[in-house]
Formats: C-alpha cells, structure tokens, sequence
C-alpha cells in the first residue's frame, strides 16, 4: 500500500515524512499518550540533523486506530500537528487519505463505519515477520458489555470469507513462513461466508484452518 504511495519504511523518525500512530483505546489515558507521543516525536525531529537546515517541516502525523474512531475531529482541535485521523476500517482508504492531503487539504477523517465485511488484503511479502503471520478472521463485536468500547469503536461483528482466509494461509506457507495466528475480537463467532477444505500441503506449514467448516 505504502510504496504505491511513493513511501518507503525507515527505522529514522527524523527522515519520515509520515508517521501514522496506532492507537488503542482500552488503555487508561490513551488519547493523552497520543499527544505527548507526537511531541516526543517533534523534539527528536528537532535535535536530529538528517533534514537539511532550510527544511524545518514536520512530517504528517496521522491517528489510526480505536482513538481515532472515538475521539474523531475532537483530535485536531487538541493539536495542530494531527493532519490526519482515520478509523478502525478506513485503513484501505488510507491512499485516497493522502491523495486529499497532496490535493492541498489542511485535514482529512475518515471513520465511517459499515456492516460490510470490508478487509484489507494484505501480499504475503509485505508481511515484517519471518515466524508467525497475524490473519485477520474476524472484526467488530456485537455484545456491547457495559465496560467495553470494542463495539463503539470496531464497529458490529463481521467475518472475513473464508476462501480469503484460507487463499492468504496458503500464500504465507508460500513465502516460507511455518505458521500462522488468528486475529479478531471474537474468533468464536467466525461465520465465513461458504466452507472451505484445508489440508496441509507438502511445505509443512500448518495454519489455524487445518479444518473444514461447516
């Protein structure tokens, strides 16, 4: 997604020319942490020598994540430096984002929330990780409990298709990694939209599919 952007990654805060800050809202004083992250960021900017002298520019902050989604346009008027804030499923929007910001919007939001099973498919080689491989099955929660804000800010349960689970299992095993981790909020109530049969291949890599829905 990145390098059709243009962007490549870089270990050097003071070289980015986007930093994109992921954000969970179960921790206590999350929203807080975001501003004092961004500040930190600032000042390593400004001690570090990588940028010429005549450009002094910061790079474009964004918020993603379950502060984005609740806290939304309340995020720009607490700092000036966030140019962007993008909810739990506007990842893949995320070029269409920074095409607004390159058209000459001061700030752009998106946190739109659907009922749609709407995932982000992600190449096997863009994947960081030599061991273990996160794919997404599930998203959202429909049980509302009274101490939770998942619902609120991941928005109502979706399952991801099962032949997309099952495609990007095999894509991994491809690449060479020997195995792979279910990721959601509820996994328990994956509901795939039609049953796939898996069975391990030659390459030995086993992934949390290893059966047959019904």
């Amino acid at each position: 997604m990145f390098s059709g952007l243009g962007y490549s990654q870089t270990s050097e805060v003071n070289e980015a020319d986007l930093v994109l800050l992921n954000t969970c809202m179960v921790r206590e004083k999350a929203a807080r942490k975001v501003f004092a992250r961004i500040n930190e960021i600032k000042n390593e900017i400004r001690r570090g020598q990588s940028r010429p002298a005549s450009d002094n520019r910061l790079p474009v902050f964004g918020v993603m994540g379950c502060v984005a989604q609740a806290e939304a346009d309340r995020l720009f008027e607490r700092s000036r430096d966030i140019k962007m804030v993008m909810g739990t499923q506007a990842i893949s929007r995320l070029p269409a984002l920074m095409e607004q910001l390159d058209k000459g919007f001061s700030r752009v939001i998106d946190v739109r929330l659907s009922k749609e099973s709407e995932f982000l498919e992600l190449e096997a080689s863009s994947r960081q990780t030599k061991h273990i491989a996160y794919i997404t099955i599930t998203e959202g929660c429909n049980k509302f409990c009274s101490f939770c804000i998942v619902p609120f800010t991941r928005g109502r349960e979706r399952s991801r298709p099962a032949d997309r689970i099952v495609d990007e299992a095999k894509a991994l095993g491809g690449a060479g990694l020997p195995g792979s981790l279910s990721a959601g909020t509820e996994r328990q109530q994956l509901r795939p939209e039609r049953a796939v049969p898996w069975k391990c291949g030659k390459s030995g890599f086993r992934p949390f599919c290893a059966r047959e829905w019904r």
